[in-house]
């Protein structure tokens, strides 16, 4: 393996890393599911679902309420997605696999 491959190495190993550290998330309730983005990993954002406008128009009484309440729905809870991340690492390492094969020197 030439420095360049091994160099293409260490890059795809730090993108699935930072993947790993910041993974999609999903709202869960009950058997209902919504996507939620992405957030770090031991630090999931309850994340706001409302839209700008809908904040800039709400009472500021009501904006002081949990987000829940102030959507008049029940509290969700934040999951990984692991279906979307497994995704995300296939392609991730395909990549690499296939960056390492065309920095392949030819003898």
């Amino acid at each position: 393996m030439n420095p360049t491959q091994k160099y293409a190495v260490l890059a795809g190993i730090i993108v699935v890393a930072l993947m790993g550290l910041i993974p999609p998330w999903n709202y869960v309730y009950k058997d209902q599911v919504k996507p939620a983005g992405y957030a770090w990993l031991f630090n999931p954002t309850y994340q706001d679902t409302t839209s700008f406008l809908s904040k800039l128009l709400a009472p500021k009484e009501e904006l002081k309420k949990p987000l829940f309440k102030i959507l008049d729905q029940p509290p969700w809870t934040p999951k990984i997605d692991a279906s979307r991340l497994m995704i995300q690492w296939m392609v991730a390492v395909a990549l690499t696999g296939g960056l390492v094969l065309v920095l392949k020197k030819k003898s």
